[in-house]
């Protein structure tokens, strides 16, 4: 007969503080800098960009930019 190990409860993690982490920030302002500079280029452009191009132009900056990023010292996890 086998015997069953019982599942061991997992520990949960959160932020040490409310404030969103460095990299999350730093990426959403540079999905807003995209979104701006489309909207600006497409005012001069005679043919203006997609939104499909507009939304991988923002996903690809926002990653690289959110990556390349290093996190700030308060951005620590604690265990909840």
């Amino acid at each position: 007969m086998e015997s069953v190990q019982m599942a061991q409860p997992q520990t949960s993690f959160k932020h040490a503080t409310p404030a969103p982490a460095r990299k999350v920030a730093v990426g959403g302002i540079a999905g807003a800098v995209v979104t701006v500079a489309v909207f600006v280029l497409n005012h001069y452009l005679t043919t203006p960009i997609s939104a499909d191009v507009a939304a991988a132009m923002t996903m690809i900056l926002s990653f690289a930019v959110s990556y390349a990023v290093p996190p700030a010292p308060t951005d620590q996890v604690v265990e909840a």
